[in-house]
Parts: structure tokens; sequence; C-alpha cells
């Protein structure tokens, strides 16, 4: 056969071969696969369902999916999981009322224990010259029961100090004609002191009251000669009480107004071992059981002791020392201190 015949046939097959050159196993006849300027890549299966079986490795693109949480892998067979944005909320764009917006509501919920108090203290709005007060268990707008009105008194706490101040701004009582009654606090009991000054700003009504000596307690300050019925006519507040006959005397209603309580107890505790807790007590009068208990812990408390305090009878405070330093830990004899708080 002449080479000519020969190149002619060739020729002739290499359209029938073409066609088994275009198929292509990226996996073992290719490196380094540069897509970058490909028109377009679409490595994943696309739908909106998930396929119902699958291999690991699998990818697949439900396009129905929030943006950002489309892309699923197959972890294990027949097993899909979403690869992205699984561990973040998609809040969506916030309209409306935050009553709307239930998934958010919960998350708030959660964050926040619902306080009914506050809640109906947000839905009060007070109009001009009524005060915010608590009547039968229900908050409320109203005149204020004491000096008239508008406010007519006004009341705080001071701890250790000869000067107590507060800005006509924050005490409202727009006036210099005041009454001033300080109650040193000792355990459950107010003694009422009389203040060495009182001096009072005409123009701003700041108010400065001065004592001989450091006081703890509540300061009360009470408008003078009330409104149009002049100063025989005082109806007491809350955490205030009113006695007498046209001289009134006023004081702090101590079954209402906070109890500052504190206490101190020296105490000599055992040796502790490690991964163990010891209590001791100490007495302090006034304390209840359910009061919440501040705890004071001696500066040479030992390292890896925790504690905790608690009222744990009437007039009793209990301390707890708890070990975990590792080994046994035996504390020096120390001071340790209780204070209590009642609020309203």
């Amino acid at each position: 056969m002449s080479r000519m015949r020969v190149f002619g046939v060739l020729m002739g097959l290499v359209p029938a071969m073409a066609p088994g050159q275009t198929s292509i196993d990226l996996r073992t006849q290719s490196k380094s696969i540069d897509f970058s300027a490909a028109a377009s890549t679409r490595p994943a299966k696309t739908g909106t369902a998930l396929p119902g079986t699958c291999a690991v490795g699998d990818l697949f693109f439900r396009s129905d999916a929030a943006p950002g949480s489309n892309l699923y892998g197959c972890s294990s067979t027949n097993t899909w999981a979403q690869l992205a944005g699984a561990s973040v909320a998609n809040w969506g764009t916030i309209t409306g009322t935050l009553g709307n917006q239930s998934d958010l509501q919960s998350a708030l919920d959660g964050k926040q224990p619902s306080d009914p108090d506050l809640s109906a203290i947000a839905a009060l709005a007070c109009p001009d010259g009524q005060i915010l007060k608590r009547a039968a268990g229900v908050w409320i707008c109203g005149a204020d029961a004491v000096g008239g009105a508008g406010v007519g008194a006004y009341a705080a706490s001071t701890s250790s100090a000869t000067t107590w101040s507060v800005p006509g701004a924050t005490h409202g009582l727009g006036t210099c004609d005041l009454v001033a009654g300080t109650y040193a606090s000792s355990g459950s009991t107010f003694t009422q002191i009389t203040p060495s000054a009182l001096a009072c700003n005409s123009s701003s009504f700041d108010v400065t009251i001065t004592w001989a000596a450091p006081q703890s307690g509540r300061v009360v300050l009470v408008k003078g000669g009330g409104g149009s019925g002049g100063g025989d006519t005082v109806t007491a507040g809350t955490g205030v009480v009113v006695a007498g006959g046209a001289t009134k005397a006023v004081a702090v209603d101590t079954a209402v107004v906070p109890t500052f309580l504190s206490g101190t107890g020296s105490l000599d505790f055992a040796n502790i071992t490690n991964g163990s807790c010891a209590e001791l007590t100490f007495a302090m009068a006034g304390a209840a059981t359910g009061d919440a208990v501040a705890a004071g812990w001696p500066s040479t408390y030992p390292a890896g002791l925790s504690g905790i305090m608690f009222v744990s009878s009437t007039n009793t405070i209990t301390v707890r020392a708890c070990n975990h330093s590792g080994a046994g830990v035996d504390p020096a004899n120390l001071a340790y201190r209780a204070t209590i708080v009642r609020s309203f």
C-alpha cells in the first residue's frame, strides 16, 4: 500500500476517534485547576429539597433557603448538614412593633426576666403636677399626699456623712420653706437627729444639711406650710408618718423605709480539707431569713477558698467557706462583715 493511501486511511479515522477524547476525568487527568476566568461554575447540585440519598463529601445548594444558609454537605451516608449560617439567627428586616417579632422577643425575654412593676410603670405617663406612687398594690399617677399640690416631700439615704446635699432640681420642692428630719439607723431602730445647720439657696433651692458627727440613715425634707389649706393639713405619704395636732411631727415609717443592717463576727475556722466546706455563724440583730446578704470578706482571706454568707435563722449569719486550693487550708481567726439592706 502506498504511503499516500496509508495517510488517507489514517486521516479518515481521525473524526471517528475525536469524540472519544472530549470527556476528561478531572480527578485523574487534571492538575492545579483554575476556574477564575470561567464564565460560570456550579460545583454543587441545586434544588429546593435535599436529596434522599448522598455520599460523604457531596454538596447541595438549596435555592429556597435564606441567603447565607443555602449550602449543605453530606456528613455521613444519606445525612445532610447545613454548612453556612447554621449558628447565626437570620432576623431578616425588622418592621412593625417588637411584639410582631416573635423570634427577637423570645431572645430578649431570655435575657431579662419579666418585672411586672417595671412594666406597669413604663405604661404610665403622669401629667404635670402629679407623681408616680403605689396604692393598694397598683402603680398610679396622682397628687402627692404631703404638702398640698405638687411634690411635697423628698427622702434619701445617707451613710457615715457629716454633710448631705441635694440639688433643688432633684428634690423638686420648689421652695426653701422646708422642714428637715434626719433619722440615724441602728439595726431596725431609727433615732431622730437634730442637724447642726440647714442651708438652702433661695434661687436654686439646693439644700445642704450638716451634723456634728457622721450619720447613717434617712433624710426627709417636707415642704413647710402645705398648700392652700395651711400647715395644719399634712397627710403621711409612703415611708412617712405624721403625728400631732396643729403642730405636726413628721417621722420615718420604719415599717416601710429601707432598713440598713451591718454586723461583724470574728471566726476561726478549723482546717478545711480540699474539696470540702465548713460553716461558722455570728449574731447580727435584725437579720431575718430571706434577707439578701452582702458579704464583706477579710483582706487576708486565704487564696483557694470561696465562700457565701446567708441568714440561717433570725439574728444569725452563717459563713460557709469552701476549699478549692488542692490542699488543706487552716484559716486564721478573721473578721467577717455582713450587710443587709431591705428596700421598699
